[in-house]
């Protein structure tokens, strides 16, 4: 568990960078992927601020008893609609990072897709199989959005 000061600097230093690079950045979806990062920190930044305006004693969160276990702060997921919810913003993600990547990064997802594909096997899983042809779809997707971006 890191201590209230430690997670406020963390989340500084990660904005700082993440700026940094979204300035350096000469690709769009690169560039916009680390002012979304930027952004993130920032919120969270804000929430721990907003958490305990008042002083950090001995590195413990505000609002804390010494002690205390950290609160679980891992979303639940409620349904089925949640999980695909979140699975399609995962996949949004991916397309946009490997969008901005070169294209031997979205080559190498095609070729982790060929690994994990199965052989011919009567105990070849149908799950795999859609897995390795999700993975290829994602790297054709990035490479179609990394030229309307560009």
């Amino acid at each position: 568990m890191s201590s209230y000061a430690d997670e406020v600097t963390y989340c500084t230093g990660r904005i700082a960078q993440s700026t940094a690079l979204a300035l350096a950045s000469t690709n769009a979806c690169a560039r916009a992927s680390h002012v979304g990062i930027a952004n993130a920190y920032g919120a969270r930044l804000t929430a721990l601020k907003l958490d305990g305006d008042r002083s950090v004693q001995g590195g413990e969160r505000p609002g804390r008893e010494q002690g205390q276990p950290e609160p679980d702060m891992t979303p639940s997921v409620r349904n089925d609609a949640d999980m695909r919810d979140r699975v399609v913003a995962l996949e949004h993600v991916v397309v946009a990072m490997l969008a901005g990547g070169s294209r031997d990064q979205r080559e190498a997802v095609h070729d982790m897709a060929l690994f994990v594909r199965p052989g011919p096997t009567p105990a070849s899983g149908r799950s795999t199989t859609d897995a390795a042809a999700r993975m290829d779809q994602l790297a054709d997707r990035s490479a179609l959005f990394s030229r309307i971006s560009e």
